[in-house]
Protein backbone atom coordinates (compact mmCIF):
# COMPACT_ATOMS: atom_id res chain seq x y z
CA UNK A 1 0.00 0.00 0.00
CA UNK A 2 1.63 3.48 -0.86
CA UNK A 3 -0.03 7.06 0.47
CA UNK A 4 1.20 10.20 -0.35
CA UNK A 5 2.42 12.56 2.65
CA UNK A 6 1.47 16.53 2.91
CA UNK A 7 1.78 19.12 4.98
CA UNK A 8 -1.23 21.41 6.72
CA UNK A 9 0.44 24.98 7.73
CA UNK A 10 -1.33 27.22 9.34
CA UNK A 11 1.59 30.11 9.01
CA UNK A 12 2.80 30.06 12.68
CA UNK A 13 3.77 33.18 13.93
CA UNK A 14 5.96 33.85 17.16
CA UNK A 15 4.85 36.62 18.95
CA UNK A 16 8.35 38.13 18.69
CA UNK A 17 8.54 37.34 14.68
CA UNK A 18 6.85 39.43 12.23
CA UNK A 19 4.36 38.20 9.69
CA UNK A 20 7.00 38.45 6.58
CA UNK A 21 9.05 36.46 9.02
CA UNK A 22 6.48 33.74 9.07
CA UNK A 23 5.59 33.59 5.65
CA UNK A 24 9.67 33.39 4.97
CA UNK A 25 9.23 29.70 7.38
CA UNK A 26 6.71 28.77 5.27
CA UNK A 27 8.57 29.15 1.91
CA UNK A 28 11.22 27.35 3.74
CA UNK A 29 8.84 24.52 4.81
CA UNK A 30 7.49 23.88 1.37
CA UNK A 31 11.10 24.19 -0.20
CA UNK A 32 11.94 21.40 2.09
CA UNK A 33 8.65 19.15 1.85
CA UNK A 34 9.32 19.91 -2.47
CA UNK A 35 12.94 18.09 -1.75
CA UNK A 36 11.88 15.37 1.18
CA UNK A 37 9.32 14.53 -1.52
CA UNK A 38 5.95 15.21 -0.33
CA UNK A 39 2.99 15.61 -2.66
CA UNK A 40 0.94 18.45 -1.08
CA UNK A 41 1.21 21.63 1.15
CA UNK A 42 -1.99 22.64 2.00
CA UNK A 43 -2.20 26.60 3.57
CA UNK A 44 -5.40 26.65 6.03
CA UNK A 45 -7.26 29.82 6.64
CA UNK A 46 -7.55 31.74 9.87
CA UNK A 47 -8.23 35.07 11.12
CA UNK A 48 -8.01 37.17 14.47
CA UNK A 49 -4.93 34.88 15.49
CA UNK A 50 -1.83 36.83 16.31
CA UNK A 51 0.44 33.60 16.27
CA UNK A 52 -1.04 32.54 12.53
CA UNK A 53 -0.19 34.56 9.25
CA UNK A 54 -2.53 33.15 7.32
CA UNK A 55 -6.11 34.96 6.82
CA UNK A 56 -5.66 34.98 3.37
CA UNK A 57 -4.36 31.68 1.89
CA UNK A 58 -4.79 33.23 -2.20
CA UNK A 59 -1.98 35.21 -1.11
CA UNK A 60 0.14 32.44 0.43
CA UNK A 61 -0.79 30.10 -2.34
CA UNK A 62 1.08 32.27 -5.03
CA UNK A 63 3.81 33.04 -2.53
CA UNK A 64 4.60 29.09 -2.50
CA UNK A 65 4.30 29.11 -5.86
CA UNK A 66 6.68 31.79 -6.93
CA UNK A 67 9.15 30.10 -4.80
CA UNK A 68 8.67 26.36 -5.79
CA UNK A 69 8.32 24.43 -9.01
CA UNK A 70 6.94 20.40 -8.36
CA UNK A 71 4.65 20.51 -5.17
CA UNK A 72 1.33 20.16 -5.24
CA UNK A 73 -0.52 23.38 -3.65
CA UNK A 74 -3.82 23.73 -1.93
CA UNK A 75 -5.73 25.94 0.50
CA UNK A 76 -7.70 23.82 2.84
CA UNK A 77 -10.83 25.42 4.27
CA UNK A 78 -11.13 28.74 2.22
CA UNK A 79 -14.85 30.43 3.77
CA UNK A 80 -16.64 30.54 -0.06
CA UNK A 81 -18.66 33.46 1.15
CA UNK A 82 -15.99 35.59 1.50
CA UNK A 83 -14.81 35.07 -1.69
CA UNK A 84 -16.11 36.01 -5.37
CA UNK A 85 -15.59 33.22 -7.97
CA UNK A 86 -13.46 35.12 -9.90
CA UNK A 87 -11.30 35.71 -7.34
CA UNK A 88 -10.76 32.14 -6.27
CA UNK A 89 -10.36 31.51 -10.26
CA UNK A 90 -7.78 33.98 -10.58
CA UNK A 91 -5.58 31.59 -7.32
CA UNK A 92 -6.29 28.26 -9.95
CA UNK A 93 -4.09 30.10 -12.87
CA UNK A 94 -1.46 31.14 -11.10
CA UNK A 95 1.08 29.34 -12.27
CA UNK A 96 0.59 27.10 -15.32
CA UNK A 97 2.95 24.16 -13.85
CA UNK A 98 1.15 24.59 -10.46
CA UNK A 99 -1.80 22.32 -9.32
CA UNK A 100 -3.50 24.53 -7.32
CA UNK A 101 -6.05 22.82 -5.05
CA UNK A 102 -9.11 24.46 -3.11
CA UNK A 103 -11.43 23.05 -0.34
CA UNK A 104 -14.34 25.48 -0.04
CA UNK A 105 -15.98 25.53 3.02
CA UNK A 106 -19.51 27.39 3.38
CA UNK A 107 -20.71 28.24 7.23
CA UNK A 108 -23.48 30.06 8.85
CA UNK A 109 -23.18 30.72 12.03
CA UNK A 110 -26.46 29.51 14.14
CA UNK A 111 -27.84 32.15 14.80
CA UNK A 112 -27.98 33.09 11.04
CA UNK A 113 -29.78 30.31 10.07
CA UNK A 114 -33.39 31.24 9.13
Amino acid sequence: MSFRLCILDKCPRQLEETSQQALQNSVALARLAEQAGYYCDWVAEHHNSPTLASPSPEIVLVWLAAHTKTLRLGAGGVMSQHYSPYSLSRVITVRASAVISISLVYWRRVWDLP
